[in-house]
């Protein structure tokens, strides 16, 4: 009987043991999870704020490319069939790649944090051989905008357009069309001209309607 004691009384203290090694464990198991939780988080936060910052300067990019098409409102050349830039806006470009662009706008400050540069070069359009960078033969340009941070606590972005000139126009009407006249030809107003509408505002069969 003394010997079953003894050995129930060792059995007991192993369990003990068994129970603090769990037990440790256990502690170990819960501190390795709150400590991978904490740099999750924390790695979550870095993408986020590179994301952020990324956006702004690709935003401020946007915003050197609005400033330089609006540098360049109006510079089209009226000569010929084919609208051209003016050729004073590649002054400066040595080739006709980003290489060799023209500077149209450099340094630029928006707001604190970011500044933008506005570069501006011809496609290859059979210009001038001996001057093709300075010589726009089609009517498209290559404008390019990058911005940079004005610390070292911003990203930098580039956005690239080609810009193609046209003509416009200013809207006219023949006076025959307008209103009364004495003849239905383009030499005088038309003195009984038809109305797309009846008084009850019905469309007028006379001009297809049903």
């Amino acid at each position: 009987m003394k010997f079953q004691f003894l050995y129930f009384r060792q059995v007991a203290a192993d369990q003990r043991g068994m129970a603090l090694i769990v037990s440790m464990l256990l502690l170990v198991i819960l501190t390795v999870i709150g400590v991978a939780s904490i740099s999750t988080s924390n790695f979550d936060i870095l993408i986020s704020d590179a994301h952020k910052r990324q956006q702004a300067a690709f935003y401020a990019a946007e915003a050197g490319l609005t400033h330089g098409k609006a540098t360049l409102a109006g510079r089209i050349q009226s000569g010929g069939t084919t609208p051209t830039w003016n050729d004073d806006i590649l002054d400066g470009a040595t080739d006709t790649d980003v290489d060799g662009a023209a500077t149209l706008l450099e340094d630029q400050a928006l707001g604190t944090r970011y500044t933008y540069t506005v570069v501006v070069y011809d496609n290859v359009d059979g210009g001038d051989p001996d001057n093709p960078a300075a010589d726009d033969q089609d009517g498209t340009i290559i404008l390019r905008s990058t911005s940079q941070p004005r610390n070292r606590m911003g990203g930098s972005a580039t956005v690239e357009v080609a810009l193609r000139g046209y003509y416009t126009f200013d809207t006219t009407f023949e006076g025959s069309q307008e209103g009364a006249g004495p003849n239905k030809d383009y030499f005088g107003d038309d003195a009984g001209a038809v109305d797309l509408f009846d008084d009850d505002g019905a469309l007028n069969t006379q001009l297809g309607g049903s």
